[in-house]
Order: C-alpha cells, then structure tokens, then sequence
C-alpha cells in the first residue's frame, strides 16, 4: 500500500515538473509586446517565464491580452526595431484676413504658403524648414502681390495630439509687379494643432503677417494732389489653417 501511493505521489510530481518544463507559450502584452518562453509557473494571478536567453519575466494577468502555445518566430518581438517616423513634412499654410498699410485705409488680404522640412525634431512635434508662396492684397482696387520666401518654424507648447503651438516666419518678399518693391516678409501664428492617426496634422490659428514694399503713394492736402515713393509695410491679421503631412 505503501508502495502503491509512493508511486502515485511521484507520477504525479514527474506529471507536474513535465507540464510546466516542456510548456512553451507566447504571451502577448497589452502594450503589444510580445515575449516566448517556457512557463515556471502561473496561476489566476500571475504568469512566470522564461525565455531562451535565460532572462526570467513575471507578468499579472491583468497586463496579458492573449497566450498561446509554442514559441513564436520572433522569439522577443519587442527587440524588432520600430518602423521610425517620416522626418520629412510638408505643410500647406491657407490664410486670410485684413491689411493696414499705415496712413491709409484698412483693406483685404489673402495668403497661400507652402512649407517643406523636418518635422518630429528632437522626438518631438517641432517643424523647422523652408516655405514659399503668394500674398495678395488689395488696396484702392489696385492689387499688390508677393511671393514670400522664407524660414518657417512650428513649436507646440506640449507635446500632445492636441496642442496649441506657436508658428514664425522669415524672410523676403519678392514683388510681383515693377510698379512697386519687394522688402522683409514675417509671419507669426498662435492657435491650436491636432495630430491625425496617419502622423499628419490640422492646424487652427490667429495669423499676423508683415510685408515691406516701397510703391508710389498719392496724397490729397489742401485740394493739392501729391505722388510720393515711399516705403510701407502691409500690416495683415487674419485667421489661417495648416494642413501637415
């Protein structure tokens, strides 16, 4: 009888040794990483494996999304090297709004600019590059018209999908008609950015541009008509949107 239930008790440690040393399962992480192994021992609470390199890992339940049996391909899927980001954007920049160009009266403006550089800079949604584009405006039913090129940035204040962020630019207009002058071109943006799930953008802001030119300017005193050339500055406010790929 002794015998008997000697025996019995050894079956079945052998029977449990033999289940969990040759239980090989994959376990797959809610954070989706993914680790092969052979299973030490798990219960309702916890799961602990061992992979091939000898490294022992303790999982709870909780943190697994699914298990099953055998080893997978990738034996530690999480050291598959990630699929790294575009580092190259392209933003199209659409504004319009109201010029001042001072001593005169307030009249309409539109802008359109396109901008190519790295985006994702220093692990975060910081955009630096170069832009190019057309300004319009129209004033006395005369249309003055530039193209601006300049040095663009895009800086979030967080770094979050959904952030306000803070936009400049720099640079030089050139006048697209020789009845005036080209001169310095900025841009400042303040508004808020939304990050799409293919990596892109949208982008809501206030704009303010500025645009210096030199035109010849007629002046009425005193029932006397006066043409002066002389330098001014198109001041625009406006409301812009930014389209990011």
């Amino acid at each position: 009888m002794r015998r008997l239930l000697l025996h019995t008790i050894l079956l079945l440690l052998l029977s449990s040794i033999a289940a969990f040393a040759g239980d090989h399962k994959t376990l797959r992480l809610n954070s989706g990483q993914v680790i092969s192994g052979e299973v030490l021992f798990e219960n309702e609470e916890v799961v602990v494996l061992k992979s091939a390199d000898g490294s022992r890992y303790q999982f709870l339940r909780t943190e697994i999304e699914s298990v099953t049996d055998g080893v997978a391909q990738e034996q530690v899927e999480e050291k598959k090297e990630a699929v790294p980001e575009r580092k190259v954007g392209l933003q199209l920049h659409l504004s319009g709004g109201a010029a001042d160009l001072p001593g005169q009266y307030w009249c309409g403006s539109a802008e359109g600019l396109v901008a190519i550089g790295a985006k994702n800079l220093l692990g975060k949604h910081l955009f630096l590059g170069g832009a190019a584009g057309y300004k319009a405006v129209i004033h006395n039913k005369q249309l003055y018209s530039f193209i601006p090129i300049a040095v663009a940035a895009q800086i979030p204040f967080i770094d979050n999908k959904t952030a306000p962020f803070a936009g400049a630019a720099l640079g030089y207009g050139i006048a697209a008609s020789k009845a005036y002058k080209g001169g310095l071109y900025a841009m400042v943006d303040v508004g808020c950015r939304w990050t799409t799930r293919n990596n892109g953008s949208i982008a809501l802001a206030l704009n303010t541009s500025f645009q210096q030119t030199r035109l010849n300017l007629t002046e009425t005193l005193d029932s006397n008509t006066y043409t002066n050339n002389t330098g001014r500055c198109f001041v625009t406010i406006g409301a812009k949107l930014i389209v990011g790929l």
